[in-house]
């Protein structure tokens, strides 16, 4: 009976060091040993990829398929194109408007030293008559007619006005701020194209949001029959494919109730023991999983397998259901006390509704409430009497 007992503790509750009670030690300590381990329930679990993504079509229209069916893919890699043949086409638009920009700015410098040309030819030609129309009017016979002299001023008046707004205009185009204007427009244009492109692009690209092995959904068509890329025609909201990360893996279980007494769940692990032909498998507390539909709801919990047991996980059938046992790490060696001998320490009369808290200081006043498992509760002796 005892070596079956051991075998029990042996099983559930780790590697334990012989702590025996004698003397003063409550009698419900006798034959209770240490562990740094507490087993807290044997569970169903599923182990799963940590990333798994079902892809559904963002529009509808037309889809390029560039990745094979089954292959891996790598994060931010592009699998598909949406409407390619729009893509296609404002990206000779833009390669267009980008090759054409130099002539266009070329043109523009032109036009503009054109402008300045001209002006500078009608002050010089406002200057000519100018000149002439004053020698003109400057001998006896123009003096001598006052008609004449009438007109010749008038003239001068009218050629100082174009002049004066020749000489401007040309100080306008000097400054070149109409210029610099137009300048600007042509490269604003091209760039805003360029971003609407660039928009264009990022929205017609499905991109793999991680690394990990794509497949596509049977019957959406047979991908063993036509060569890649190929196209389908696909509704808004349709399925496409699963990208799944094959590399990591959770082992996903359903919450437990048990008090831990505010010993961080990191402190968590499980075991899946190994069946025919398969290892044990190791796994961390990684986070809870919240119900979509409640946010405030615990789901389940996920744990991360360990690295050195990824290749066993992927020799088992994934989603399948298995048994594990679930433990606490408790950092430092506690006593394992069955729940049964502390229930019949306080008996029948003893606490109503009780706490496993209160259960430990009624029948332990001097030993401390760690944390609760399956079958035991562990309990450390109080600090001020250690000490």
């Amino acid at each position: 009976m005892k070596s079956a007992l051991y075998l029990f503790r042996s099983l559930f509750f780790g590697s334990f060091i012989g702590h025996f009670c004698w003397g003063q030690e409550p009698s419900v300590l006798e034959g209770v040993a240490e562990s740094s381990q507490l087993f807290l329930a044997a569970t169903t679990v599923s182990i799963q990829p940590s990333k798994v993504e079902v892809i559904f079509s963002r529009t509808g229209g037309e889809y390029l398929i560039l990745a094979e069916d089954g292959e891996e893919i790598e994060e931010d890699e592009v699998w598909a194109v949406i409407g390619k043949e729009k893509v296609e086409l404002e990206r000779a638009f833009l390669k267009t408007d980008e090759s054409s920009l130099p002539e266009r700015l070329q043109n523009l410098a032109i036009a503009h030293e054109s402008s300045k040309a001209a002006q500078r030819a009608t002050i010089k030609e406002a200057k000519n008559k100018l000149s002439e129309l004053r020698f003109a009017l400057a001998t006896e016979e123009a003096q001598a007619e006052p008609s004449i002299m009438a007109v010749g001023e008038e003239a001068i008046q009218e050629l100082e006005g174009e002049l004066s707004r020749a000489e401007q205009q040309l100080e306008i185009l000097e400054v070149g701020l109409g210029y610099k204007s137009e300048v600007e427009k042509l490269k604003l244009g091209l760039q805003r194209q360029q971003e609407s492109f660039d928009l264009l692009l990022k929205d017609s690209e499905e991109r793999a949001k991680f690394r990990g092995v794509l497949r596509f959904l049977e019957p959406l068509y047979n991908v063993n029959n036509e060569p890649t890329p190929r196209k389908i025609f696909l509704s808004v909201g349709q399925a496409i494919a699963t990208l799944k990360d094959e590399e990591s893996f959770d082992v996903v279980l359903k919450p437990l109730v048990l008090d831990f007494n505010g010993i961080a769940r990191s402190n968590l692990f499980l075991r899946i023991d190994k069946n025919r032909g398969e290892s044990a498998i190791k796994a961390n507390f990684k986070q809870f999983v919240a119900d979509p539909q409640s946010p405030e709801t615990v789901k389940a919990w996920a744990f991360a397998v360990e690295e050195e047991d990824i290749e066993d996980v992927k020799r088992r059938e994934l989603g399948s259901e298995a048994l594990a046992a679930v433990f606490l790490d408790l950092k430092e060696p506690a006593l394992i006390v069955p729940k049964a001998s502390l229930l019949k320490e306080i008996g029948s009369e003893g606490l109503s509704s009780p706490s496993w808290d209160a259960v430990v200081k009624e029948v332990l006043p001097e030993y401390d409430f760690v944390a609760e498992g399956r079958g035991g509760i562990a309990v450390r002796l109080l600090k001020k009497e250690a000490e």
